[in-house]
């Protein structure tokens, strides 16, 4: 077991930091939820990556019209807008619809319309020709969306695990309690302390987090300059070191 002086904690940090930012882990969800928005329930997940993607299904009555040389149909509401702030640039859409009694015969889907983060464009069912089905039915409109909520950061191709050197975090731990004199355990009302850059402190110390909303619990070993953290809920344990001013990405242990 390494003396927690100068030497000591350099050696650690390093071969920690190292450790977990060497490679890259698997994408992750960092968030899924429900949310309903006028005529459609939509299911939703953000990723680690920063991608954002939605899925849902809207019912309504669709009278045909003659457009051209084709049929269209308008349905009520005629676009549907997207889970709040879930898009930072505009997504890629996809939708079918189909009537929900099978009658409606051969049909498409057009959009019309600019897009945008917020809303889908006007959606219409489309068809060649009135054919024989009834003029007005009952049609579903299955739709997803598939874009960024931030930046995109790419996880390494292939990749199905992190490769954190877990032996490099338990000698990390196993020093800091070695060397014990002082410990303080401080639990902290806001995550803005955790995320906070290391500050030199020769007092040992434990801080923890927990989130009621997203029922995540985190926890931060700080010594001098380096903070060891882990943050878990019931599916996921994440590690990453902060060394200095330095923060490491979250990584999936």
């Amino acid at each position: 077991m390494k003396a927690l002086d100068k030497e000591g904690l350099d050696y650690l940090a390093n071969k920690v930091y190292d450790a977990i930012n060497s490679g890259g882990s698997a994408d992750y969800i960092v968030e899924e939820n429900t949310e309903t928005q006028t005529g459609i329930t939509w299911y939703y997940r953000k990723w680690a990556s920063g991608v954002a993607e939605c899925w849902g299904r809207f019912i309504s009555t669709v009278t045909w019209s003659k457009w051209g040389n084709a049929y269209q149909g308008t349905p009520s509401p005629s676009y549907v807008t997207y889970p709040t702030g879930l898009f930072s640039t505009n997504p890629i859409l996809s939708a079918v619809c189909y009537s929900t009694d099978g009658n409606s015969g051969t049909m498409g889907v057009e959009f019309f319309a600019a897009a945008s983060t917020s809303r889908t464009p006007n959606i219409y069912a489309m068809r060649p020709d009135s054919g024989t089905v009834p003029s007005s039915f009952e049609a579903a409109f299955d739709i997803s969306a598939r874009g960024l909520w931030k930046e995109f950061t790419p996880s390494v191709s292939g990749s199905t695990y992190s490769p954190i050197d877990l032996q490099s975090l338990k000698e990390l731990v196993e020093t800091i309690s070695g060397n014990v004199k002082n410990l303080t355990v401080v639990k902290t009302q806001d995550l803005a302390d955790i995320d906070a850059g290391a500050n030199i402190n020769d007092v040992p110390r434990i801080m923890f987090f927990y989130t009621g909303g997203t029922s995540q619990f985190y926890i931060s070993f700080d010594y001098y300059w380096i903070r060891l953290q882990f943050r878990s809920n019931s599916a996921y344990m994440d590690a990453r070191v902060i060394y200095g001013n330095t923060t490491g990405s979250w990584t999936r242990i």
